[in-house]
C-alpha cells in the first residue's frame, strides 16, 4: 500500500512541536471514536447563553442612569456641501431640550449621513422632535458617490491623487503572457457590505463634572475607550472606566469611541449629566462604517501543465472617504512566475470603510479563486489539482497583508 508523510502535533515536557510520520496514503486522518472526544460531539454551554436567551442580558442600549439625558444626531442630507447656516433656535425653544451643539457656519460635510448637530433632551421623542426643528442651509459642492464615476479622469477630486502602490515588472509579465497556453482577461467586483449590527453603535457617558467618568459602550475594544473619552472630556485616562456588559454585534465595526462617543462626551462636558447617544437604524447604515467593495482587473496566463505563469492585476479598493479600502495583494495564496500588481484606493463621498471580518482578504480571495477557475476551465484540467500545483511553496507563509 502506498505511504505518505504527514505532520502531527507532539508535546514533550509541555513543549508543543510538529513531527512527521508515515501513514497509509488511502487511510487519511481520523477523528477516532465519537465517544472518545472531549470537545467534538459534546454539549458546550455558552457562559452568556442563559441571560441572552431569557432577555436578561444588559446592553448599552438598556443602560438607564439617574438624571440621564437622551441625545440624537442631525445628519447631513447632502453628499458634499458647505453648511452656510444652521438655525438651532427652533429646537432650543422646545420644552425638554437641554442643549444643542452644531457645526459652525461654512463647515464642509463630505457624505450623506455625516453628523452636523446633536440634541440632548429629557426623552428620545423630544430629542427627535428637536432634530427635525433645526433648519440647515447648504451650498452644494461637486461630489461623486459611484466608483465607476470616481474612476473617470474628470471626476470631482475628494483628495489629491491617491497613492498607487506597484509590485513587479509589467513588461516582464506582458512578455510571459505571450508564451502561455491559456490566457484569461476578466474583471471581478465585490460589493460594499455592511456589518448590520443588531445593536446600533452608541454610548452612555456618565460624567457629572468631577475628575472621573464611566463610559458604557457597545464596543469590541473597551481598552481603547478610556483614553478616547478622557481626551474628549479633559480627564486622565486612569480616571475613566469603560463598561461593556454585552455587545450586540460588532464584526470589526466597533473600535474606538466613534462620532457617537465624541459628541456624547461634548454634551456631558457641557451639561455635567449622563448622556445616552445611540444611532438610529438608518444612521447605522449611513455613518457607522462598512466593508469596502473592490474592483479587480486581471490578465493571467498558465501553461498546459498547469503552471501559473503570469498575473497582471489592477486593484481598486472602494473605501469611501477613508483609507481602509485596502485589498490583500494578488496572487493571494498562489505563486506565479511573473507578477505585476497595481493597487490604489478609490475615494467617493460615502462613509469611510472600516474593518470587516479579515479586512481586505475576502475580496482578494474571491477574485483570485475566480481567475483560477477560469484558467483551469480553459486549460481543461482539474481546478483542484491546478490550485494545489500553484500554492505557495512555503507552507508557513500566509497570504499577503492588505496594502
Amino acid at each position: 500500500m502506498a505511504k505518505k508523510t504527514i505532520k502531527v502535533p507532539k508535546v514533550v515536557d509541555g513543549v508543543p512541536s510538529e513531527v512527521e510520520i508515515e501513514v497509509d496514503d488511502t487511510a487519511g486522518p481520523s477523528w477516532g471514536p465519537k465517544e472518545k472526544h472531549r470537545l467534538l460531539n459534546t454539549r458546550l454551554p455558552r457562559a452568556d447563553g442563559p441571560v441572552k436567551a431569557t432577555g436578561a442580558a444588559v446592553y448599552t442600549f438598556d443602560v438607564a442612569l439617574p438624571g440621564m439625558l437622551q441625545a440624537r444626531f442631525l445628519c447631513s442630507s447632502r453628499a458634499r456641501a458647505k453648511v452656510t447656516n444652521i438655525d438651532t433656535a427652533p429646537a432650543e425653544k422646545i420644552s425638554g431640550v437641554k442643549a444643542v451643539i452644531a457645526f459652525g457656519d461654512n463647515s464642509e460635510v463630505r457624505f450623506a449621513g455625516q453628523p452636523i448637530a446633536v440634541v440632548a433632551a429629557s426623552t428620545v421623542e423630544i430629542a427627535e422632535d428637536a432634530v427635525r426643528a433645526i433648519r440647515v442651509q447648504y451650498e452644494n459642492m461637486p461630489h461623486v458617490v459611484k466608483a465607476d464615476d470616481a474612476l473617470s479622469p474628470d471626476a470631482p477630486k475628494i483628495f489629491d491623487a491617491p497613492t498607487v502602490e506597484k509590485k513587479g515588472d509589467p513588461a516582464a509579465v506582458a512578455e510571459a503572457l505571450k508564451g502561455c497556453d491559456a490566457v484569461v482577461e476578466a474583471e471581478y467586483r465585490s460589493p460594499t457590505l455592511h456589518h448590520n449590527c443588531l445593536e446600533t453603535h452608541g454610548v452612555v457617558v456618565d460624567y457629572r463634572g468631577r475628575d472621573e467618568a464611566t463610559v458604557y459602550c457597545s464596543t469590541q475594544a473597551c481598552s481603547s475607550i478610556p483614553g478616547d473619552a478622557a481626551k474628549a472630556l479633559g480627564l486622565k485616562a486612569s480616571n475613566v472606566k469603560c463598561i461593556v456588559y454585552h455587545m450586540g454585534g460588532g464584526f470589526g465595526s466597533k473600535f474606538g469611541i466613534g462620532p457617537a462617543g465624541q459628541w456624547a462626551c461634548e454634551l456631558a462636558k457641557k451639561l455635567k449629566v449622563p448622556i445616552k447617544l445611540m444611532l438610529t437604524r438608518s444612521q447605522e447604515y449611513l455613518m457607522a462604517g462598512n466593508g469596502p467593495g473592490a474592483i479587480q482587473r486581471f490578465k493571467a496566463g498558465a501553461s498546459k501543465d498547469g503552471t501559473l505563469v503570469a498575473v497582471h492585476c489592477e486593484q481598486f479598493g472602494l473605501g469611501g472617504i477613508g483609507s481602509r479600502g485596502r485589498i490583500a495583494q494578488q496572487p493571494y495564496q498562489y505563486e506565479a512566475q511573473k507578477v505585476y500588481v497595481e493597487s490604489r484606493p478609490v475615494f467617493t463621498n460615502e462613509d469611510s470603510s472600516v474593518a470587516l471580518r479579515a479586512p481586505g482578504h475576502p475580496q482578494a480571495s474571491f477574485a483570485m479563486e475566480s481567475i483560477m477557475d477560469d484558467l483551469a476551465y480553459k486549460l481543461g484540467i482539474d481546478p483542484i489539482e491546478f490550485r494545489k500545483k500553484n500554492l505557495k511553496k512555503d507552507k508557513e507563509k500566509k497570504p499577503q497583508e492588505a496594502w
